[in-house]
């Protein structure tokens, strides 16, 4: 088995609860692997397989090779959107449509039997449902359900609007949301310094991004199955952030023509002393086609 996309790196498996996503290359091979590997972990643990239930979600492939390939797993070929963790999972952009159906859709059997399809929802929480008197056996249980619903139904006599319990204000926004949802952080001081430097907006995202460890580097990459390896081009060390600006030959051979020592251990950009002071210095150039951004070091 092996990445759907790249062949050095390994297949990816989501797992929550009982809930497992297994990404693969579509291919013969591939589908057959997945299924002994599964028939195996069954065999081991005793815990058996429902393939009837699990689904084959092809993407870019064939119509007769899906078939084939989920015939070899023994599961029924699917399309997304596809549920996961109680959500619609999709490759693209989902329309609002697809987080929650009509009633009439997800009860036609129940639809159906209504005498009044046009009545309104305070009519039907106020009133009940109107239902011809005989009802079949998948209408009478998606009655119960829709019931269940209508009870649990309260409705305002003002227009519908949004809020969110925050003491800053009532109003619903996605920052107001976040801002609650996510766990109180102590401050920033490399943010603090960084966004209230004189420089372009691309060179602070840069010195931000080096400053926490989060730049591109071989390490992170090959942390995320993005790189083959991590370790640098030049010499046989890992490429991590303090390497690739610091510690490597050619960067610490900058860094001692400006007479700058880099400290040991872990520290901050912004912790490095500049450079001896001869007079002005171009601290900082960066180019972007013809245009240059140079940040005078007195």
């Amino acid at each position: 088995m092996s990445h759907p996309l790249a062949m050095d790196i390994p297949y990816h498996v989501l797992q929550y609860a009982d809930d497992t996503l297994i990404l693969c290359k579509a291919s013969p091979s591939a589908t057959a692997c997945l299924r002994q590997v599964l028939e195996d972990f069954a065999a081991a643990t005793g815990l058996a397989i429902n393939f009837h239930k699990s689904c084959f979600i092809p993407m870019n492939v064939h119509p007769h090779a899906a078939t084939d390939m989920a015939a070899v797993l023994g599961c029924p070929i699917s399309t997304f959107p596809q549920p996961y963790l109680g959500l619609p999972l999709s490759p693209t952009k989902l329309p609002s449509s697809a987080f929650g159906s009509p009633l009439a859709e997800r009860f036609t059997a129940l639809f159906s039997h209504c005498t009044r399809q046009q009545a309104s929802v305070a009519t039907v929480v106020a009133l009940g449902l109107d239902l011809q008197p005989r009802l079949t056996g998948a209408a009478a249980a998606e009655l119960a359900l829709t019931r269940q619903i209508i009870d649990d139904t309260r409705l305002a006599p003002f227009p519908d609007d949004r809020f969110i319990d925050s003491p800053s204000g009532p109003r619903f926004s996605s920052r107001e949301a976040y801002r609650m949802l996510s766990p109180p952080r102590p401050r920033d001081e490399s943010a603090c310094i960084t966004w209230a430097l004189r420089l372009p907006s691309k060179l602070k995202i840069f010195a931000y991004l080096l400053d926490i460890d989060r730049s591109s580097t071989r390490a992170n990459l090959f942390y995320k199955h993005c790189a083959p390896s991590e370790m640098c081009a030049s010499c046989p060390t890992a490429e991590t952030g303090r390497h690739l600006f610091f510690d490597c030959s050619l960067a610490a051979s900058v860094w001692t023509l400006l007479e700058v020592s880099i400290p040991d251990g872990q520290f901050s950009i912004w912790d490095i002393h500049p450079p001896p002071d001869s007079g002005p210095h171009l601290a900082y150039g960066s180019c972007d086609d013809s245009m240059g951004y140079l940040e005078e070091w007195q």
